[in-house]
């Protein structure tokens, strides 16, 4: 059995209206995470720690999401964002992957997304 420790959070995108004035295209309200349960993993053989620059550094990694958490966001799409306990950022960057045993029929046991985070982009 998979233990799910963290206190995740998924965040759904944002929404857009067009300013009818202009034609132009303006972010909605950013709406508010919803907490998941999950547990990040490191990706195998070693961690995807990448120093691009002097000072920026690119992590990608594996986040483990308990098997309800896809029906309590609402579906996930690479277009969510993964808010770790800490208030970190993380992009994700694949669509997510539920993950069951072999046989037919058996129940997801947990959701695999990759996330990636860089630390020269700021949260606004």
């Amino acid at each position: 059995m998979l233990a799910f420790p963290e206190e995740w959070g998924i965040r759904p995108p944002r929404s857009w209206t067009v300013d009818p004035s202009t034609g132009n295209r303006r972010p909605g309200q950013r709406p508010d995470a919803v907490p998941v349960r999950a547990s990040l993993e490191q990706r195998f053989p070693a961690n995807e720690q990448k120093s691009i620059r002097n000072d920026v550094v690119s992590d990608e990694r594996i986040l483990l999401l308990h098997p309800g958490a896809d029906r309590k966001v609402g579906g996930i799409t690479n277009e969510h964002q993964a808010i770790a306990p800490d208030g970190t950022v993380w992009s994700i960057v694949l669509e997510p992957n539920p993950r069951r045993r072999r046989r037919f029929g058996a129940p997801t046991r947990y959701i695999a997304l990759v996330i990636r985070r860089a630390t020269d982009i700021k949260e606004k």
